[in-house]
């Protein structure tokens, strides 16, 4: 809804949304005033990394967007696939952008596994856990985690992953030993270096 909004001609837009823990929208539509004021427009909002990297890549990326701009993004998130776009306001157009930091990936993340199937099945004293990939990228490890709550989780096994593979990969069976004292209730949750997969058993 905000990101279809004309502000072409908004010379204030000052601490529009600083607060607004449940604003979470893509404003990379927005075009510019060449005066605008965006003192902390963004500040402490809910705008999440995929929505904040857009935002300044769209900014970043449209011809009209003026220079010499100062803007608050208190804790905000932005994506490696954001930074050049957030360098380019800042380096070329003079922009200062105060308060946001990195997030190590990007936004939206790029899941490093592509999937055929997943299943685990209760076999007596063990979980048998077993799964297919089609594709990984850089995966490193796959791990296992424990939790009696769905909140916090604890390892409790890791099988490598096959790093960059772009074919089929055979069903893998792992963590056959999961013994059911430890998880009679509660949530299994498998992760790669940047996927994950809550199981309620």
């Amino acid at each position: 809804m905000f990101g279809s909004w004309n502000v072409a001609n908004v010379t204030s837009i000052a601490n529009i949304f600083n607060g607004a823990s449940a604003f979470n929208q893509d404003l990379s539509n927005w075009s510019l005033h060449n005066n605008v004021n965006l003192s902390n427009a963004l500040s402490s909002t809910g705008l999440d990394c995929d929505n904040y990297s857009s935002t300044l890549i769209g900014w970043a990326d449209n011809g009209a967007t003026p220079g010499g701009r100062s803007i608050g993004a208190n804790g905000l998130l932005y994506g490696n696939n954001a930074l050049a776009s957030r360098n380019y306001l800042i380096n070329t157009l003079g922009w200062t952008i105060s308060g946001d930091a990195p997030s190590g990936f990007d936004c939206p993340l790029i899941l490093s596994v592509e999937w055929l199937s997943f299943t685990a099945r209760n076999a007596g004293q063990e979980v048998i856990l077993k799964w297919q990939t089609a594709s990984e990228t850089n995966n490193a490890y796959f791990e296992v985690e424990y939790s009696t709550d769905g909140v916090w989780f604890f390892p409790i096994g890791q099988v490598a992953g096959g790093g960059t593979t772009l074919h089929l990969k055979p069903i893998l069976s792992s963590m056959q030993t999961l013994n059911t004292e430890r998880i009679t209730t509660g949530s299994v949750r498998w992760i790669t270096m940047v996927a994950s997969l809550i199981l309620k058993l």
